[in-house]
């Protein structure tokens, strides 16, 4: 979403999660401080739901049937997009048309529609700002074309950008300036954030906290959910319905039957649990490929069959490279992609604990993953090969030049990582420079924390 003084014309950026009733809630706490909110429909679907008390003069929707007024050619060269293709690639990743290499054979790549797509934003955005029309975008992370679109565009014409992502501090959310994760870490931690990471550390080491699933993006309460769900059905016939409640149950059983048949091409939990206790060894954890923080923020390392061989023979003597599934991936990964990383890596079996797995290891190689950050939290190194929020503190190296990795792995496995003062040091920073407010939680509470998070960023 798009927020400026009430003496310009703003634009929001709504998600079909967690719906327009959230956002609408929102919006009373920017129009009280004098802000006015315009929302910008993100797909050409029906969201009638999702904007039932939303004005509908507040809802742009035009972008969808725009048609361009100049050549692509000239909103790339003036928005130095050097290469569309790498700026579509994040939506076609995640909507299934890029060749996803853990589960698909070869197929012919179409570029065409979401260029055409690129095109038709660019251009309407670009309509929109240069008429006097802008605004600041606050949207949630994500590496669709028209979050993009509107983030390249507001920043060429001077306007802050507020991105909403991943904090692993509960009830917390980061601000930062584009899809990069640009932190701005506030170094100054006070004896209030060493106490709160003082018991997020208890709390981790305890296994009281997950990063397993993403704590900002809450389900809706369950009456906002029933609602929702209620309304949708309504909306199809009886027939599509039944067609798509099978279609699902058979895609669920047969990704567990194969996930049942793959595992067998992992280490047994015993070999596993036997690899782990001989120590020296480095570990590499999967992460899912159709992410933002892939398929932007590390998108050299899409396919990561090669990074895996590569890591495997840049290793020191006595070394050897562990590797972990993502769990997304279990009963879609393709066989014979198993058994080329098997080639390289011991691959443990996927019910091993990842925190076990890093306990053991010498250090850990991650392209961004949280697991990263978990290493830290437990003393151990890490490498990061793609933008992270946790590149900057100690005990991480993030290589962008990957031919010297021979040499970085080598201090990997003889750094000995953060002591716990360390350690808690880190938090802290984290707890001080992080925001108040978790998306999509609709209470009274966290709307008004969350809204003057907001506000504090871009007023700052």
């Amino acid at each position: 979403m798009q927020i400026m003084p009430t003496n310009e014309l703003n634009r929001l950026y709504i998600p079909l999660f967690p719906g327009g009733e959230y956002l609408h809630k929102l919006e009373d706490y920017f129009i009280k401080n004098n802000y006015s909110v315009k929302y910008i429909q993100h797909e050409n679907i029906n969201t009638r739901w999702e904007t039932r008390n939303i004005d509908e003069k507040k809802v742009i929707e035009e972008h969808h049937n725009h048609s361009p007024e100049s050549p692509l050619e000239y909103y790339l060269d003036k928005y130095e997009i050097r290469s569309p293709k790498k700026f579509i690639f994040p939506e076609m990743v995640l909507r299934g048309s890029y060749n996803q290499f853990p589960l698909d054979r070869n197929k012919k790549v179409n570029y065409s529609p979401y260029i055409k797509k690129l095109h038709k934003y660019l251009s309407f955005f670009d309509s929109l700002f240069d008429s006097g029309r802008g605004g600041i975008p606050v949207q949630y992370q994500g590496g669709t074309i028209l979050r993009r679109s509107l983030r390249t565009i507001s920043n060429y014409y001077g306007f802050t950008n507020a991105w909403i992502g991943f904090s692993p501090i509960p009830n917390q959310v980061a601000i930062y300036d584009s899809e990069h994760v640009n932190w701005e870490f506030n170094n100054n931690s006070t004896d209030a954030s060493k106490d709160v990471a003082n018991k997020f550390l208890d709390d981790y080491l305890n296994n009281r906290i997950s990063f397993s699933t993403y704590n900002g993006a809450p389900d809706p309460n369950l009456f906002d959910d029933l609602l929702q769900k209620g309304h949708r059905l309504l909306q199809q016939d009886a027939k599509q319905l039944l067609m798509s409640h099978v279609n699902s149950k058979r895609k669920n059983m047969l990704q567990k039957l194969k996930a049942i048949v793959n595992s067998q091409l992992y280490l047994t939990k015993k070999g596993s649990n036997s690899v782990i206790d001989k120590k020296n060894y480095v570990y590499f954890p999967i992460q899912y490929f159709r992410e933002s923080r892939t398929t932007i923020r590390g998108d050299y390392y899409y396919d990561y069959r090669w990074i895996i061989e590569y890591i495997s023979r840049n290793l020191p003597h006595n070394y050897d490279l562990v590797v972990k599934n993502h769990p997304n991936h279990l009963g879609e990964m393709r066989r014979d992609v198993i058994k080329n990383m098997a080639n390289y890596a011991h691959l443990i079996h996927p019910s091993i604990d990842t925190k076990r797995a890093v306990e053991g290891s010498s250090g850990v190689i991650t392209i961004n993953n949280t697991v990263g950050f978990e290493s830290l939290l437990l003393g151990k190194p890490v490498i990061t090969l793609g933008d992270s929020f946790y590149d900057n503190f100690r005990s991480v190296n993030a290589i962008r030049n990957i031919s010297s990795i021979n040499d970085q792995i080598f201090d990997l496995v003889c750094d000995n990582g953060m002591n716990k003062k360390q350690i808690i040091e880190m938090i802290s920073i984290i707890v001080s420079s992080g925001y108040t407010g978790v998306w999509g939680d609709t209470s009274e509470e966290n709307l008004e924390d969350l809204a003057t998070s907001i506000l504090d960023y871009i007023e700052s």
